[in-house]
């Protein structure tokens, strides 16, 4: 019966397929709105609000990148959970850990600054802990409803979408904010990312399990690499990241 259950479902029917793709696509959609609203600018203009220095905006800004330690910890908790429980769980954590930095302002402005600073130190680096666990099972999800043959295109399309919200947020917030936007404006943009991500997260748990997650990381990282660029959808796909990835970096801080 085992072997039966798993040699069903090391396919998605174009029926599921659809399903899928358009749920993750959905998933990117809210996620990328959460993620701009919850990360970057927008958190350092706020904790200079509040009264930070310059010390603790690069220690909030050096977070982004040691989430990525923590991807081997998510590797590890997929063998016991599977990929699905722990994206969906995690993704819902690490918006769930933004949820003190809201009563920072409250309690900068009672007196308590050294507290506020370490609400807000305990929420971006819990939602970049999260991040860093979740991502484990981001790879193996896309394989499982993207085939090889069209990911590349599907990717493409998909980093689209995601870097056109992102550049279309930038400017809206930086029309709203302008030069002197109270703080409960940036409140309220951080509450629209929580919820947002949540939503995002609830979305998760309807995704396909990957029927082989342990085939993912066991592949060669190499051979998949020289594959992979054997294909002239995802050669496109690479250069679209590179140059819209490179435009945000340039646009978005202005």
């Amino acid at each position: 019966i085992r072997i039966h259950t798993q040699m069903r479902k090391t396919a998605l029917s174009p029926g599921e397929l659809g399903r899928a793709r358009n749920l993750f696509v959905l998933f990117a959609v809210l996620n990328v709105i959460s993620f701009t609203l919850l990360s970057g600018n927008i958190i350092t203009l706020y904790v200079l609000r509040v009264g930070a220095g310059n010390f603790l905006v690069g220690l909030l800004s050096s977070f982004m990148y040691s989430s990525y330690l923590f991807l081997f910890v998510g590797r590890r908790i997929t063998a016991r959970w599977g990929i699905i429980r722990l994206m969906g769980r995690f993704w819902a954590v690490r918006y769930l850990m933004m949820l003190p930095i809201l009563a920072s302002p409250i309690v900068a402005s009672g007196g308590y600054r050294e507290l506020a600073y370490a609400l807000i130190i305990f929420s971006v680096l819990g939602f970049n802990v999260s991040r860093g666990i979740a991502i484990a099972a981001y790879n193996p999800v896309v394989g499982e409803i993207a085939t090889e043959k069209d990911r590349g295109a599907f990717l493409a399309r998909l980093q689209a979408i995601q870097h056109s919200i992102t550049l279309v947020l930038a400017v809206a917030m930086a029309f709203v904010l302008g030069r002197s936007a109270p703080l409960y404006i940036y409140s309220l943009f951080i509450l629209i990312g929580i919820g947002a991500g949540l939503i995002a997260a609830s979305i998760v748990f309807r995704f396909p399990e990957p029927a082989r997650p342990e085939a993912s990381r066991q592949r060669n990282l190499i051979k998949a690499l020289r594959n992979a660029l054997t294909q002239g959808s995802f050669r496109k796909f690479i250069i679209l990241y590179f140059f819209t990835t490179l435009l945000i970096y340039m646009v978005a801080p202005f």
